[in-house]
């Protein structure tokens, strides 16, 4: 469910979903992990209805890595 006052934010995509849950389990922080997803997808010109989740895993987690 949505926290109030996210109306007008697009619904999260299941893969989406997917990465996050994984970037958390790896002990990334929230944020942090859905602005690198983002931007994995933005890299990637990934972000379709079924994008390759393997490859934004890594990128995003390349990503994340460097930011450390």
């Amino acid at each position: 469910g949505g926290a109030p006052g996210t109306a007008g934010i697009t619904p999260v995509a299941p893969w989406r979903d997917q990465l996050l849950q994984a970037l958390a389990g790896l002990g990334f922080p929230g944020k942090d992990a859905a602005d690198a997803v983002e931007a994995a997808a933005a890299d990637t010109g990934d972000a379709g209805d079924a994008p390759d989740v393997a490859v934004l895993l890594r990128r995003s987690i390349q990503l994340l890595g460097r930011s450390r």
